[in-house]
């Protein structure tokens, strides 16, 4: 019984600690220069309007009509 409630408790504070790691957000590694973490700042960004861009209903469409052109 004793080495259940221990069991439980490592257990629930190696959860507690990725919770927490995640809730924390991204952030950049360790080492990093400061131009490195501006950098990866910016590609970041990019990324983002990215994926608006694509994954936007209109830019699909316009794909499929150009698909259409072409056959």
């Amino acid at each position: 019984m004793v080495a259940f409630i221990v069991l439980v408790g490592v257990i629930g504070g190696v959860l507690r600690a990725f919770i927490k790691s995640r809730s924390s957000g991204p952030s950049a590694p360790p080492g990093m220069t400061p131009d490195q973490e501006s950098r990866l700042a910016r590609l970041e960004e990019r990324i983002k309007a990215l994926e608006s861009v694509v994954s936007d209903a209109s830019y699909e469409l316009k794909q499929k009509f150009k698909d259409l052109e072409r056959a």
